[in-house]
């Protein structure tokens, strides 16, 4: 009938009609009215005549219905129409009791009811039993190392009574842990159970070296009495220090961290261990000699022939160490110059390194052409391949959400709940050939997605932003001008897509919508007596909105804000024809000053130390974010920046050395500490150095497991690092300190040495071997802490624990000789 659209909005906004929103599909125009207009029925609206066209009404060219206001964003589950509601409890609040009461809510009342009879609910994500989950795992490995720590006390001493008497410090020592949190008000969660975890095979050392001690003097024909008396108080100041130093470790890690969430971590991670292992040095001193005194009896056991067998090549091979000085300080620095191997290939990450990740999260930016229609068939693509590999990615839910031009899809995986025992089998079948598993870890599954997913021309996909241990790094550009920053941040993703190992690159400017930009003609704003300043504050009070002073009254103030009505606010033409006026009292259209573009704009305009900045973040295959930070850097050289602008990497390439300063401080504080340890307990400033050189052999054992493992050295594993220097000190300490009481009777250097290391070797593998089988289901399970698995930290101080136990039992020794001389 040549009746226009804007022709009929002019008409119902005449007639006092309050239009919200419009928008455009299927080629059809939808206006939508609010529902307090003066207008109560739709006939009325129907039966409006339209002006100009005599005969003509609404009913004619319109088609009016009731109806809810306009839908932005649609969502379905598993291809059903759905609705998700997200639940966050308070922050004093148990989670897990606070998930278990909200889901028990949802089922035995909302569900019940009976206008939900036609819906089904699903548990899409629940960290109640995420925790519940870490907290069963914990659980389990922490009763296999405390069994794996029975088998070898008993492997050892070949007596039953003596090996439960030792293993009796295990839950005595966690229980004066338990104790002393109740005291402080801490509560047993995933952080503080790891650190008790974590010190299991640890708390029996003390306990073994005591042991040991009493049985000595028991086979030189001393009472039960005398024995229990003189053994422990002859180690007591060893076993003393040897505590202190591996609870000084933690200190550097819980004070002296510069970041809060670190020192807040390791607290709890820290103080459980220290707890437990000051407990344990309690009952070594008491509870040991007074049980023994009674149950043990003064006949030797039938010592195992490969205890023997070792033995006897230990003291023989260490005899020719001391005899041979220069050739074994030889073989002591080839054997450190190895570390350069495995250094060279190790993979470095930040914590983000092994974290577990629940779901698959994928999003997609679409051309700015595509509608509701276009967007949902794409969409629906990503959906049919999720559900077509639901069972190999281990998917239980698949939630999917969309707009115009947006879209997303969830995939929830089910949590894996198989012991640290089956794993162990499934990895060993999988290197083998014969795979019994077929779905894929959470990693393998983002990349298997990433991989042979659908792929459209101008939709760009990006998954999930939580990360799974790859290598990401950023740029982050700096300059005041926001137009020049996302150009330049353009050109570095350009240059980053060109890296062959970068398989997905985003940036801030990825975030953000389509938006409307009004460009100032300054000359013609100058005609009218306006600058920049007076346009743009003039929009902010229409459309914004001014806060005027507060109303008063004699009981309370009001707060004021003064702008435009709605309705004189809804359209561009509105806005384009808002009056500004100038300082000389001229008036001016604001669409006479301003020139109008679409374009896409930031999400959120970031600024850092006053400088406004855009991030460009690039995903790669390289597990080193070290090496993608090299990569990233040639890819940049030559990249031209105007005055005033500047590029730097951030990210997790920040994040990892920061990390790395904070533990290289922690561990030259904690040697030093270890050192001032020492210095009281020998009395010496230069004996104590023969023990701190079991520290750097060490750390040869945890680059070389790790790196014959294919474990990237994370957070974790530095963490593990840092503890491994007080845990192989102990050993060192109980070995020099026996040195010295032997010279102090009148023996030799030389033979003080040997008949030390041939005392002292049983307990010293037995304290190791026992921490070591400890740690095995941490090393080889998939347990996580908080998100963050710890099998990294597991596998690093295994390897630390058995370079340092081999070589602490000859370059100990070595080193106390030569440093004895040059005292």
């Amino acid at each position: 009938h040549g009746v226009g659209v804007y022709e009929l909005v002019q008409q119902l906004r005449r007639d006092n009609f309050s239009l919200t929103s419009g928008f455009i599909r299927q080629g059809a125009q939808k206006l939508y009215v609010r529902s307090d207009s003066r207008f109560g029925s739709l006939a009325e609206i129907e039966n409006l005549p339209i002006e100009g066209h005599p005969g003509l009404r609404v009913r004619d060219i319109a088609l009016v219905t009731y109806g809810p206001r306009e839908q932005r964003f649609y969502e379905r589950m598993d291809g059903e129409r759905s609705f998700s509601i997200a639940v966050f409890k308070e922050s004093m609040a148990n989670s897990v009791q606070t998930s278990r009461e909200v889901v028990e809510l949802l089922q035995d009342d909302l569900m019940t009811r009976d206008v939900m009879q036609d819906f089904e609910m699903r548990v899409l994500f629940d960290q109640g039993l995420n925790i519940t989950r870490s907290l069963d795992q914990l659980r389990s490995a922490g009763l296999w190392g405390g069994f794996f720590a029975l088998f070898v006390l008993y492997f050892f001493l070949r007596r039953v009574r003596m090996t439960l008497v030792i293993t009796g410090a295990i839950p005595l020592s966690v229980l004066v842990s338990l104790g002393t949190m109740y005291l402080v008000g801490w509560s047993l969660n995933v952080i503080t159970m790891m650190g008790l975890i974590f010190g299991v095979g640890m708390v029996v050392d003390n306990s073994i070296v005591v042991v040991e001690a009493i049985y000595a003097r028991r086979l030189s024909g001393e009472s039960p009495f005398k024995s229990a008396l003189h053994g422990a108080s002859e180690v007591g100041l060893a076993i003393t220090m040897s505590t202190l130093t591996t609870v000084v470790v933690f200190l550097p890690l819980i004070f002296m961290s510069g970041e809060a969430e670190m020192s807040f971590y390791m607290a709890r991670i820290g103080m459980p261990v220290i707890f437990a292992l000051l407990g344990s040095l309690l009952v070594a001193l008491l509870f040991i000699p007074l049980v023994t005194s009674r149950l043990m009896s003064g006949k030797p056991p039938a010592e195992p022939r490969s205890i023997t067998a070792a033995s006897g090549l230990y003291t023989r091979a260490l005899n020719w160490v001391m005899t041979h000085r220069v050739e074994s300080v030889v073989l002591v620095l080839a054997a450190f110059w190895s570390i350069s191997i495995p250094a060279g290939g190790l993979a470095k990450s930040t914590r983000g390194g092994g974290r577990f990740s629940p779901r698959i999260y994928v999003r997609f930016d679409m051309p700015d052409h595509y509608d509701l229609a276009a967007t949902d068939s794409v969409l629906a693509h990503y959906e049919r391949f999720m559900g077509a590999n639901r069972e190999l990615y281990g998917v239980k839910t698949i939630d999917a959400g969309f707009r115009p031009g947006r879209a997303r899809i969830r995939g929830f995986i089910e949590l894996d709940d198989r012991q640290w025992y089956t794993i162990v089998y499934h990895d060993i079948m999988d290197k083998i050939g014969l795979p019994v598993y077929a779905r894929l870890s959470s990693k393998d599954a983002i990349a298997h997605f990433r991989d042979n997913a659908p792929r459209f021309p101008g939709v760009e996909m990006n998954i999930d932003r939580s990360d799974e241990g790859e290598a990401r790094s950023s740029v982050t550009l700096f300059g005041d001008d926001t137009p020049t920053l996302v150009r330049l941040a353009g050109e570095v993703e350009r240059r980053l897509r060109g890296l062959p190992s970068v398989k997905e690159v985003d940036s801030d400017m990825e975030d953000g919508d389509q938006e409307l930009r009004l460009s100032i003609d300054r000359d013609r704003a100058r005609h009218y007596g306006l600058d920049g300043r007076t346009v743009a504050s003039s929009l902010g009070y229409a459309l914004r909105g001014m806060p005027l002073r507060a109303y008063r009254t004699d009981d309370r103030e009001v707060d004021l804000r003064i702008r435009l009505r709605e309705e004189d606010r809804m359209t561009l033409d509105q806005v384009l024809n808002m009056p500004v006026v100038g300082r000389d009292g001229a008036t001016a259209r604001i669409g006479n000053l301003v020139s109008v573009e679409v374009g896409r704009g930031l999400d959120r305009i970031s600024r850092e130390n006053g400088k406004t900045r855009v991030r460009v973040t690039a995903v790669s295959t390289e597990r080193d974010t070290r090496n993608l930070a090299r990569q990233i850097r040639g890819a940049l050289e030559g990249f031209e920046l105007p005055r005033g602008y500047q590029w730097t990497l951030s990210g997790r390439f920040e994040q990892m050395k920061e990390e790395e300063g904070d533990m290289t401080f922690a561990i030259i504080m904690s040697t030093l500490f270890v050192l001032l340890l020492m210095g009281i307990l020998f009395e010496s400033f230069v004996l104590p150095f023969s023990v701190i050189v079991s520290i750097p052999f060490s750390f040869l054992g945890v680059y070389w497991l790790l790196w014959l493992t294919g474990t990237t050295l994370d957070m974790m594993a530095r963490i593990g690092t840092i503890v491994l220097i007080g845990v192989v000190v102990n050993n060192a300490i109980v070995l020099v300190d026996l040195v010295n009481r032997l010279r102090a009777e009148g023996w030799s250097r030389h033979d003080a040495i040997i008949e030390a290391g041939r005392n002292r070797i049983r307990p010293i593998v037995m304290t190791s071997a026992t921490t070591i089988f400890g740690l095995l289901p941490m090393a080889l399970g998939n347990s996580d802490m908080a998100g963050i698995s710890y099998v990294s930290m597991g596998r690093a101080m295994i390897g630390g624990l058995v370079t340092s136990t081999g070589l602490t039992l000859f370059v100990v020794p070595l080193f106390y000789s030569f440093l004895d001389d040059l005292r």
